[in-house]
């Protein structure tokens, strides 16, 4: 569903050299083959979870939590949650200044004309509705949530998680994750015993003994 850009608080100050990214921004170039472990998929937006300003050495961006579907081949329908994407600015060697969520926006067709974070929310609302797609690598990733939030609940003095994540800024939640035992791809999940040329879907953490499951992540963005 939409966020209601009413009880929203984000940004509408003007960002630096946005406008300058969406002319010259040119679609990421496609792998000739794909990384092991990552399979390409058309999606469209399911739902906008959450959207709030974060604070950056270069002023506030916004960050938002999407929910993806795939749409078409024998997965359609089937749902990719709890995306976050951002729109803090990187530099490619090939395709000048970007950020993750300027290309999925761009990667849709969509060529608005964005200039704060408002903008880059109002866009969202519209594409959900709309049911713009993109096309997007999908991986693999897993942390081990029960050392995050044992750290989480150390740094912040919170009596759980909940109250601890209401508490910790962006900075906190960067500390605390280097805390937490993480599989940042496919490749780095372990070999299944089973057989040798897949990898199981989980790993035990070294720290608390927790089993950690894959969650899919999206890690690149092209025309749909």
């Amino acid at each position: 569903m939409p966020i209601d850009l009413n009880n929203t608080m984000i940004s509408d100050e003007p960002i630096p050299g946005l406008v300058d990214d969406q002319l010259s921004w040119q679609p990421p170039t496609e792998f000739p083959k794909l990384p092991k472990g990552q399979t390409t998929y058309t999606v469209k937006i399911n739902q906008i979870r959450e959207a709030n300003d974060i604070q950056t050495a270069n002023g506030k961006r916004i960050n938002v939590t999407l929910d993806f579907e795939i749409v078409g081949g024998e997965r359609d329908g089937t749902k990719v949650t709890f995306q976050r994407l951002n729109n803090v600015e990187f530099n490619t060697n090939d395709r000048g200044r970007t950020s993750f969520l300027l290309d999925f926006i761009m990667s849709t067709g969509a060529r608005p004309n964005l200039r704060s974070n408002k903008d880059f929310l109002v866009q969202l609302n519209a594409m959900e509705a709309k049911g713009n797609v993109a096309k997007g690598y999908l991986d693999w990733e897993g942390m081990c949530l029960p050392c995050f939030d044992k750290a989480l609940m150390e740094k912040t003095g919170g009596s759980d998680r909940e109250t601890s994540l209401k508490l910790a800024d962006s900075k906190i939640k960067k500390e605390a994750r280097k805390f937490a035992t993480k599989a940042k791809n496919y490749g780095e999940f372990p070999e299944n015993p089973l057989n040798p040329k897949e990898k199981l879907e989980y790993f035990e953490c070294p720290t608390c003994g927790e089993e950690v499951r894959a969650q899919v992540k999206i890690t690149r963005w092209f025309r749909g």
